[in-house]
């Protein structure tokens, strides 16, 4: 028997963006009229794709899941994470319907974890992420896992916290110890960080002649950023006069194509001190 009641969503070709949840019946998905003016202004700018995910036998499940998919994505200019122009939280619709938190929970079980017509692993892999997640390792940190399994990192922190497809036999280890002080901690997170992550934490440490050398390499006319010339700072510090018209701060910086501040820096020897 044909299903009477459907959950709809419709996508933005433009950016395959999801922005409209709603329920009603099939025609309703297709149908045009009775739109808020943000639906209105995005399909005046895009076409889109109208998706069918949940056929259902009554309006009660419809509506639960309409809230609960509205909540995941939010609305877009109420709240901050929204991407929907959905201006209501879902489930208002015929007769006013209301839910009692029981049915609402019992309904909600029904579509989590794999039945979720969003989820994206099964609960095979995410027993595989808590399994293989190890902080500061980067071959199994929250960045590694999120590319290995194509999810966000913020969806594999959820899952190895028990946020997200919730476990109540999954303990989140400790991976340093109930017994170890925070110091103790501090140095096993260091170790690790050098152990797994051989390049970072390491610099080049110079002597002080070597710095000194390196410095004059890139000082005056050989730095990057460098608009003047040695001539260009001779000429300046010996023409420059306090309150002269034709040698002042802004008539050189107009000469030498630079900032007043850059001139003032080379008067006071704050800058090409070398010369």
């Amino acid at each position: 028997m044909e299903k009477q009641f459907v959950v709809y969503q419709h996508r933005r070709k433009d950016t395959g963006k999801i922005f409209y949840i709603g329920i009603g019946n099939k025609r309703r998905a297709y149908r045009t009229d009775s739109r808020n003016k943000y639906w209105t202004n995005i399909t005046n700018k895009t076409e889109y794709d109208i998706e069918i995910i949940y056929e259902l036998d009554t309006w009660e499940q419809a509506c639960v899941i309409e809230i609960m998919l509205i909540e995941k994505y939010g609305r877009k200019g109420i709240e901050k994470y929204g991407i929907l122009s959905n201006r209501t939280k879902g489930g208002d619709g015929i007769l006013g319907l209301k839910h009692t938190e029981e049915t609402k929970k019992k309904l909600s079980n029904l579509f989590k974890g794999e039945n979720s017509s969003v989820s994206k692993i099964t609960w095979e892999e995410v027993r595989e992420i808590r399994e293989l997640y190890r902080p500061y390792d980067r071959n199994f940190s929250i960045r590694a896992l999120a590319e290995r399994f194509n999810i966000s990192k913020s969806v594999i922190n959820k899952v190895v916290d028990n946020l997200m497809w919730v476990d109540e036999n999954y303990v989140k280890p400790n991976y340093y110890g109930n017994d170890v002080s925070s110091e103790e901690r501090r140095k096993l997170m260091s170790k690790c960080m050098k152990e797994k992550h051989p390049f970072r934490g390491k610099k080049n440490i110079h002597s002080k002649e070597g710095r000194k050398r390196i410095s004059e390499k890139v000082q005056g006319e050989n730095h990057g950023a460098s608009v003047l010339t040695e001539d260009n700072v001779r000429f300046i510090r010996k023409h420059y006069k306090f309150r002269d018209k034709k040698y002042n701060y802004d008539t050189l910086s107009k000469m030498f194509n630079t900032t007043k501040q850059s001139i003032a820096n080379v008067v006071k020897r704050k800058t090409w001190k070398h010369i």
